[in-house]
């Protein structure tokens, strides 16, 4: 018998390289509406994973959302191809939850059109099938209200058998509001805020393989 019966898994540092495309894309940025900063990499490194919209609030308080937000994501979407990378082993790991039985999907921060291309990028839009987008839910992470969703979906009421896969402080943040188990990956560069404390921490796929699979 398997750990889990569900895994839901965060996408950018997750399942998908994006680090490189959101250093980029805030570049890019940066360059055409605020030329006079300079961000360092590890700086924009940071602004995966709060919603999108909140760090262009605070990083461009001088341009309106309306602005701002679609010249963020034309920019965005012209680097997926070139900066998206694949992780190692996830979509091996992930067939092999699956073959054994266990639900998979996805709740991102992302819009459900880039998550949608960032899947396909990674060549796992032919195994994940549920992908919950910030334009899918009434509220996006840390608020939990998309587990609630996921679980009715897959007709799973038991949150002792669920686990939340991430790799920074929202994450396990969204996991601790949903009241479900939750595994960060260490691989990234980013920091934990000295309050994460996930019941998992896993460095790669073969370790989240033995906490899911036992």
């Amino acid at each position: 018998m398997t750990n889990y019966d569900l895994v839901l898994f965060d996408m950018d540092g997750t399942i998908a390289n994006t680090d490189a495309m959101i250093v980029e894309t805030f570049h890019r940025l940066y360059k055409v509406y605020k030329p006079t900063v300079i961000r360092s990499d590890e700086e924009l490194l940071y602004f995966s994973g709060p919603p999108i919209k909140e760090t262009l609030l605070k990083e461009f308080p001088d341009y309106d959302l309306e602005e701002i937000f679609p010249a963020y994501r034309d920019i965005s979407r012209g680097t997926y191809e070139d900066f998206i990378k694949e992780f190692p082993k996830v979509r091996e790991s992930i067939i092999s939850y699956i073959k054994k039985g266990i639900k998979v999907g996805v709740i991102t921060n992302k819009n459900s059109s880039n998550a949608e291309l960032t899947l396909k990028i990674i060549h796992l839009d032919d195994v994940i099938d549920y992908c919950l987008g910030s334009d899918d839910v009434p509220a996006t992470k840390p608020n939990p209200v998309s587990v609630g969703i996921a679980m009715e979906h897959f007709n799973i009421s038991d949150k002792s058998r669920i686990l939340y896969v991430g790799d920074n402080t929202i994450d396990f943040t969204f996991a601790n509001n949903a009241n479900i188990d939750c595994a960060l990956l260490t691989w990234g560069p980013r920091k934990f805020a000295p309050s994460t404390n996930p019941k998992y921490w896993v460095k790669d796929y073969d370790e989240l393989s033995k906490v899911i699979l036992g």
